[in-house]
Parts: C-alpha cells; sequence; structure tokens
C-alpha cells in the first residue's frame, strides 16, 4: 500500500479527498459507491460542490483512513477548525447557548485557505445563535437568504 506521507495536505477538504485517494491508487468509484452517485462525486473532488466535513470523513473511512489518523494529517489551523466545530455541535445539543457564542467567536480568528467553508460553518452556527439562543427568527432567516 501506498504511503501517504506522500501527500500535500491544505486546508481545503476537495483536495485533501482527490490527494489522499490519488496516492493511495484507489479508484473513485470504490470511495463513493453507496454514498453518492458519480456525478456528485466529481464534483467534490474538483471543488466545484462544497465537501462537508462529516461528508469527507465518510470517504476517508472507505479509503482506510480513521478520524484520528487523519486529524495527525491535516494543519494545526484545520484541526482548530474541526474542533471547534464538534464543540459547537456539543454545545447545541447541550442547548449550552453562552457557550456556543464564546466557541463561535474563535471562527472569526481562523484564516483557512477556503473561506467559502468557513463562513458556511460559521453562518450556520449564528443561524442556531439567533434562532435558538436569541430566539429571533428574522435574524436567523437572514443567513439563508
Amino acid at each position: 500500500m501506498t504511503s501517504i506521507r506522500k501527500c500535500k495536505f491544505t486546508d481545503n477538504p476537495s483536495y485533501i479527498l482527490k490527494n489522499i485517494r490519488e496516492t493511495l491508487g484507489i479508484e473513485s468509484n470504490v470511495v463513493y459507491e453507496g454514498i453518492c452517485s458519480e456525478a456528485v462525486y466529481e464534483r467534490y473532488e474538483t471543488g466545484e460542490n462544497e465537501l462537508n466535513l462529516i461528508r469527507l470523513f465518510f470517504f476517508l473511512e472507505r479509503m482506510g483512513i480513521s478520524n484520528e489518523r487523519f486529524e495527525v494529517m491535516i494543519t494545526t489551523i484545520f484541526m482548530s477548525f474541526i474542533t471547534g466545530m464538534k464543540n459547537c455541535m456539543k454545545l447545541t445539543e447541550q442547548r449550552d447557548w453562552e457557550g456556543l457564542k464564546t466557541e463561535r467567536s474563535k471562527f472569526d480568528k481562523l484564516e483557512l485557505e477556503d473561506k467559502e467553508i468557513q463562513s458556511s460553518y460559521r453562518d450556520y452556527i449564528d443561524y442556531i445563535i439567533a434562532g435558538y439562543a436569541d430566539k429571533d427568527n428574522e435574524k436567523a432567516h437572514t443567513f439563508y437568504l
């Protein structure tokens, strides 16, 4: 099996997905079958479709890469982003709105290469805060218009 140490890593999930798959010599159909169509998968690899972290982890698992192994390979900034998102989801489940607001404030300090992903997740957290913590549905809907 080819070592993944040859891969170049960045904080762009589409680049990470394609680079790991090609380095390991895995055919794309092995990765996407049962998860999405070939056309959708190709758009993920090219960056045409936004690849969320959950789906990225599904694809990585198909290639035999565990979340723990993947976390060692990514940049510190991207790992901070992933950790922040996990923390936000836990705080949302616990309905800890003040904790969520504190965790959310950390997003603006990160400098991800892929600003679109960063802003999409930040806006999603802002939507949760506006709609559930602040009970301001009008403001919450502005994040999806």
